[in-house]
């Protein structure tokens, strides 16, 4: 056990988290180092951000503890849209190989489910924006424009953090009837 380590707490930038140590470190003994790396990585978790390239497309999701964020938009639809199974496919892979190298643990999500949601939430997104243009009715496009908005940020969790991750799970033996519901079409990354 660590009583204190004065270069390691120098090191910590956030005030908080020096406001935390120290209370913690009046009533009882524990390892700094653990501490400090589990709070700065937790922080830091938040903010981690990874890159991918399907297709000429980059394709950014953000990582933290449990949870995976990509975006729905143009360029996801467009990277998908050549082969969606595999090109899927390979992303989720690629996610799952960052994950485990930034948490230290697999990524509690089927494949299957994982792309349910990446697919799902595309195909929302589609169908609104589609709806919002056809229809002029003031609740259709609050509608439309809140199932956008929810849809345009995919959050994929494990089921603690991901309140309807059982949904995902539920129609993840689906998947070809919802990759039918999306426009995936040969386009141009420029």
């Amino acid at each position: 056990m660590v009583i204190l380590d004065i270069q390691r707490f120098k090191l910590v930038k956030k005030p908080w988290i020096k406001f935390i140590f120290l209370l913690s470190f009046g009533t009882q003994t524990f390892d700094l180092c653990v501490f400090v790396r589990i709070l700065m990585h937790t922080m830091s978790a938040e903010r981690i951000q990874k890159t991918y390239a399907i297709r000429m497309y980059s394709l950014k999701v953000g990582f933290k503890p449990g949870v995976v964020r990509l975006y729905s938009d143009e360029r996801l639809l467009a990277a998908l849209s050549l082969a969606p199974y595999a090109s899927t496919a390979r992303l989720i892979k690629a996610i799952k190989k960052d994950y485990f190298s930034i948490f230290n643990v697999e990524l509690l999500i089927s494949d299957a489910s994982l792309m349910v949601e990446i697919w799902g939430h595309l195909a929302a997104a589609y169908w609104a924006r589609i709806l919002q243009k056809k229809v002029k009715w003031s609740a259709v496009r609050s509608l439309t424009e809140w199932v956008i908005v929810r849809s345009d940020r995919i959050d994929c969790g494990i089921f603690h953090k991901d309140k309807n991750r059982w949904l995902w799970d539920v129609l993840a033996p689906f998947r070809n009837c919802i990759k039918g519901l999306i426009p995936f079409k040969r386009t141009s990354p420029h």
